[in-house]
């Protein structure tokens, strides 16, 4: 029988002994390059170390708000929404959708716009909030300015913009450009975070909305505004049905009311007119006018019963949107650590280094075989 040897080390493996002379191979290399590594690493140390240190600090303004509402559906003419009231009928919250409704709300154009055009006084400045951020941004040259390189393009129109009016239906074109500007800058893309950001906890429910710039009171403006905008827009829409029914029984209401008041005068004055005189037609008129003052009086209190329906189902149903905690100045400085990115620095650029060596080694050891 013939035997066969099996060898457990063949030519491409490397032994314990070959590893280990080869560390020692390449510690030899990177310590005689020791001050080239150290250096890389002092110069990447101070690079970033400036860079934090000439880093402006932003401010955070936070605002977290909690949502009650009432999307269980009612029966005809508001009696669910009665029931519900004293605790007779299911009649859930919207609970995470809503949340998700006015998280995608927050960052609708809609909302932009409403922030936007109110006029604000912040450091002695009274003008629109899309005023304060276009002075912002221009501060810290990032308002529609080319970069120093592109000496070839044309300077923005929208470089001196200043809104000078509300009307968005009487917007031209450059105001509607800078209206998508301030849009974008709010809100952020995919890649560019915007000034404002908008969340909530799965679990509580707490939402919150927060504004980031170098200017505190601009940051704590723009929240309140936003959220301002969101209360607003989301109570109107949520009601719009009911707000709709109201409106529509109050003037119904009212109508029956002056009718009534209008009968009553006339009888009256046919009452004074009569005195001692009485004639077969005008007791048959008199007759008439009380029939229809006692109808009034009926159609009078069915109405009033509808409309107190209306209104208590406008009010079940508004949405109650409490604030918890809203930005306060002083507000708390955020700024890169110098101390942590001296040290990041350095360990980044004496990594860099490190590996810079040892691919220069691997490189002339492979081309020397």
């Amino acid at each position: 029988m013939e035997e066969k040897n099996y060898s457990h080390n063949s030519s491409d493996e490397i032994t314990l002994k070959e590893l280990i002379l080869k560390i020692q191979e390449f510690w030899s290399e990177l310590w005689k390059f020791k001050w080239w590594i150290i250096i890389c690493g002092i110069l990447l140390g101070l690079f970033m170390g400036i860079k934090a240190y000439k880093t402006k600090p932003n401010y955070t303004a936070h605002l977290t708000f909690m949502v009650n509402d009432d999307d269980g559906n009612s029966s005809v003419g508001g009696i669910g929404a009665i029931l519900g009231s004293f605790g007779l009928s299911g009649g859930g919250g919207g609970g995470k959708h809503n949340l998700d409704k006015i998280l995608s709300l927050s960052k609708t154009r809609k909302i932009s716009q409403i922030a936007l055009f109110e006029k604000l006084e912040i450091e002695g400045n009274k003008t629109f909030l899309a005023n304060h951020i276009i002075n912002y941004k221009d501060t810290i040259g990032e308002w529609c300015q080319k970069p120093f390189y592109a000496f070839w393009l044309k300077e923005s129109e929208l470089r001196d913009y200043k809104f000078s009016h509300d009307s968005i239906k009487l917007f031209r074109t450059l105001d509607n450009q800078a209206l998508m500007v301030l849009h974008s800058l709010i809100v952020g893309s995919k890649n560019y975070p915007g000034i404002t950001s908008s969340s909530y906890d799965e679990e509580t429910g707490i939402m919150k909305l927060s504004s980031t710039s170098e200017n505190p009171a601009l940051s704590v403006s723009i929240t309140k505004n936003i959220f301002n905008s969101i209360h607003q827009y989301y109570v109107k829409k949520s009601i719009e049905k009911q707000q709709y029914t109201y409106d529509l029984v109050k003037e119904k209401t009212d109508s029956i009311q002056v009718q009534l008041r209008t009968d009553e005068y006339s009888l009256a004055n046919l009452k004074d007119t009569q005195r001692a005189v009485f004639q077969n037609k005008d007791n048959l008129f008199e007759m008439r006018l009380k029939g229809k003052i006692k109808m009034g009086y009926a159609a009078l209190g069915k109405a009033l019963e509808n409309l107190q329906i209306a209104d208590f189902s406008l009010k079940n149903k508004t949405p109650f949107i409490q604030v918890i905690d809203e930005p306060l100045l002083p507000i708390a400085a955020n700024k890169p650590s110098l101390f942590k990115a001296l040290v990041i620095g350095g360990f980044l650029g004496a990594f860099l280094a490190i590996i810079f060596f040892i691919s220069r080694k691997i490189y002339k050891d492979t081309l020397s075989e």
